[in-house]
């Protein structure tokens, strides 16, 4: 299964792709559309997705997350915001929250590792094969 991104430049993420041996969708903004937007109607459409990485920042992150609750299980939304503040409204969405800045700002490592944990929380997971 995937791995799906909105509010992420492909090119900081990239890293973190190859660690997590998984592939990664990325969902940019579009001047119709929003990437958080793009990324629900590929799940109405039926895209397999395992973890969405949401990168946008503050209220705009919170809305996209928000958004996106309703089309994934509340488990598997990873929101990359450098604002804790946001921390409390996340847990109320039932949102992983991981208060770092954007990922463009962020050592690959860290997100690296954040990735691998939330994705070792599944069970499918070890079956593919996946190593840090």
């Amino acid at each position: 299964m995937n791995i799906a991104c909105c509010g992420i430049d492909r090119e900081q993420f990239h890293a973190a792709e190859q660690a997590c041996g998984c592939p990664v969708l990325y969902f940019a903004d579009a001047p119709d559309r929003r990437g958080d937007v793009r990324l629900a109607y590929a799940l109405r459409d039926g895209v397999p997705i395992r973890l969405a990485v949401v990168g946008y920042q503050g209220a705009a992150g919170l809305t996209a997350c928000d958004f996106l609750c309703s089309h994934l299980p509340r488990e598997r939304i990873l929101w990359l915001c450098r604002r804790p503040e946001f921390s409390t409204e996340a847990r109320r969405l039932g949102v992983h929250f991981y208060p770092v800045g954007p990922p463009d700002t962020v050592p690959p490592n860290q997100i690296t590792q954040e990735l691998i944990r939330l994705l070792r929380q599944q069970p499918e997971y070890n079956k593919g094969g996946i190593t840090e």
